[in-house]
């Protein structure tokens, strides 16, 4: 079925695109009519490439599954392909990497359900390299270590989340604590690069500051942990000079002509757009707050963090202080816990 330079489809695979060649060329032509820039070369070179090798990973897990995943993984990666959303065309080639990765490295999860595993593994690197402060790389080795931990699909959807969250995309901080409170403390400590012993009291600390750490031992001192933003022309999302409010226990950012809710935390940062509507930019007493000289204080803590003297907005979370300057596109984040 390989074409002039087409590296060769083998092993287990090669046997059932032979028992089922016709089916799979009347599938093969179906999608072609519905995506007329579905290249039979590029499948065929991901079918040898990517989807070969993880069928001789399940063949040897579960040879009785075979048959089953080759059927699989034909049919999405059709579908997939005729969207560029996998294969040579595919714009975030980390998605192929991933296949090659996840599927074939958890071979008994792909041997169970090898459809939604391929399009949840799929969507999951999209979202993730998508996301500015993020990293599908980092992703992936953590999903890596831990495999001979995952038992099922559930579980990987569990450390995926987790696992996202680690990788900068701060939007899944809750969810990702609540699924860490359901594996094991071994899956959690990999994920998390923690020792064992270390995984509850870590957990519990993360609930309370998102800048936990796991070797503080004392309280600190309110610090700087990050800018985020930018100028739009220069990529980054503010147009002018950004304003900084609190909405409930929420904070928001917003320019002249857009909003968004700021969710931040030691592992990355995230900008949900939300609607521009009238905010209160005064600071509720009890949490902290940042003066004219820089000067931060929340209870006890007092610190001189002079770089951000002259704010032109404050605003805070109770754990988080967000202080926007008059000049600066940037928004500085105090963690104050």
């Amino acid at each position: 079925m390989a074409g002039i330079g087409q590296p060769p489809i083998t092993g287990v695979f090669a046997e059932r695109l032979r028992e089922r060649r016709q089916e799979y060329n009347d599938r093969f032509t179906a999608m072609r009519m519905a995506a007329p820039s579905l290249s039979g070369e590029a499948v065929l070179a991901h079918l040898a490439e990517t989807v070969a090798p993880i069928i001789d990973a399940v063949a040897a897990a579960a040879p009785e599954k075979a048959g089953s995943v080759c059927d699989a993984l034909y049919a999405v990666s059709l579908e997939l392909m005729a969207r560029d959303l996998l294969g040579p065309r595919c714009r975030i080639a980390a998605v192929n990497d991933a296949w090659q990765t996840l599927l074939g490295g958890l071979p008994h999860v792909t041997a169970e359900a090898a459809d939604p595993f391929a399009r949840t593994v799929t969507n999951a690197v999209h979202a993730v390299e998508s996301h500015a402060s993020a990293d599908a790389a980092a992703w992936m080795t953590r999903l890596s270590e831990v495999r001979h931990l995952v038992d099922g699909l559930e579980t990987f959807r569990k450390c995926g989340i987790v696992a996202a969250w680690q990788a900068g995309m701060a939007q899944y901080r809750d969810a990702g604590l609540d699924a860490a409170a359901t594996l094991s403390e071994a899956t959690v400590a990999t994920l998390m690069q923690v020792p064992q012993p270390a995984v509850a009291s870590l957990i519990a600390a993360l609930r309370r500051d998102p800048w936990a750490e796991p070797q503080a031992q004392a309280a600190r001192a309110p610090r700087c942990v990050a800018a985020v933003g930018g100028f739009r022309g220069f990529g980054g999302p503010f147009l002018t000079p950004p304003l900084a409010v609190t909405h409930g226990r929420r904070l928001v950012v917003f320019d002249a002509e857009r909003a968004w809710e700021l969710i931040a935390d030691r592992f990355g940062n995230t900008l949900l757009p939300v609607p521009l509507d009238d905010y209160d930019i005064d600071v509720p007493g009890d949490r902290p707050q940042i003066d004219q000289k820089g000067h931060v204080r929340f209870g006890r803590a007092r610190s001189h963090l002079p770089d951000l003297a002259g704010a032109s907005s404050q605003a805070s979370d109770g754990t988080t202080l967000a202080v926007t300057l008059p000049l600066s596109h940037f928004v500085h984040l105090v963690a104050v816990a």
